[in-house]
């Protein structure tokens, strides 16, 4: 991950997407060295990782602290923000409703 995340900022990325789904046997120290290995490479780089779910899997199953403790140790370690999980809405009268007036591709 460093590697690759080191080779783009060379070609001039400023933000970096990662998820990694819910690993079994990782423990807390590599997801917070991780972060505070790529902050390392670039002070400014956007860490942007873990969605809501993997953020739950860590808190109760790795970290096993409240989520909220768990957000804070990740934000400082590094993480900027978290991944959307998909913006799609399955049911055709909230999307009607929300996307009204808007165009369809």
């Amino acid at each position: 991950i460093l590697a690759a995340v080191g080779d783009a900022l060379a070609l001039g990325i400023t933000e970096v997407h990662m998820v990694g789904g819910l690993h079994p046997t990782l423990k807390k120290d590599w997801y917070i060295d991780l972060l505070q290995q790529l902050r390392a490479l670039d002070p400014d780089l956007i860490i942007k990782a873990f969605t809501a779910i993997e953020i739950r899997h860590l808190a109760q199953r790795i970290f096993k602290l409240p989520i909220a403790e768990t957000l804070a140790i990740l934000r400082d370690a590094g993480l900027g923000s978290l991944t959307g999980g998909g913006a799609e809405i399955f049911d055709p009268g909230v999307r009607d409703e929300l996307c009204r007036g808007k165009e369809k591709p």
